[in-house]
């Protein structure tokens, strides 16, 4: 891949490392700072009990990394009422609202603003593809994390996004979302690919590029 900034190889080592944590639904953000390492967490709300929350802050170090209550929070949209909307309704109002750059932070109990990345990493829950849960897809309940993380991207014009998932998820679904604004590419990994030999659980990883930031010269 070529950028139009620092090397990426330079912090290849780093994506590698994330992808080894298959299945948490966590951010790792290479921000603006060139390529510095900062680290955002957002707990979705259904998931985030007690020993989540510890777990997660007790990864946490400085003033550059963040543990955010609920993903949402960084939608300027009333929730409340969210589940009965029509799909059109949700595609409407969370593509279009407005988009926070703050959201109440666990690690330092304060709102506080989080930055604008070149490569962002994530994972959104699986439990509306996963073939252990209802397969409601886009009509699920956790379909908003991911047009919420879709909303995000947008707004800042994030230039790499990777997402990861479960084989099932529709890759139709984002590009749908995000095919006009990034090039969309697709990989399904085992966990051997990663050095994980005892495990095995293919994810899907869907890697998103910027038009007119970035192009992919090779798979890496």
């Amino acid at each position: 891949m070529s950028t139009d900034s620092s090397p990426l190889s330079s912090i290849l080592p780093e994506i590698q490392t994330a992808f080894n944590s298959f299945g948490a639904f966590f951010v790792i953000h290479f921000g603006n700072r060139p390529w510095a390492l900062a680290c955002d967490i957002y707990l979705h709300a259904e998931d985030s009990d007690s020993g989540c929350r510890n777990v997660m802050l007790a990864c946490t170090r400085g003033d550059d990394e963040h543990v955010g209550v609920d993903v949402h929070e960084h939608l300027d949209l009333l929730m409340e009422g969210c589940r009965s909307w029509t799909l059109m309704e949700k595609l409407v109002r969370f593509l279009t609202c407005n988009v926070r750059d703050t959201m109440f932070c666990l690690a330092h109990g304060r709102h506080c603003r989080f930055l604008e990345v070149d490569v962002d990493n994530s994972g959104f829950p699986c439990v509306d593809w996963s073939p252990s849960g209802l397969q409601l897809g886009v009509f699920g309940p956790t379909f908003t994390v991911l047009l919420t993380l879709c909303a995000w991207h947008r707004s800042r014009r994030t230039k790499i996004v990777f997402m990861e998932n479960v084989p099932e998820f529709e890759v139709s679904v984002l590009e749908h979302l995000m095919g006009d604004l990034f090039t969309i590419h697709v990989f399904y990994l085992e966990p051997a690919d990663v050095g994980r030999e005892d495990l095995s659980r293919m994810r899907l990883l869907v890697m998103m590029l910027l038009k007119g930031a970035l192009v992919m010269l090779r798979v890496v």
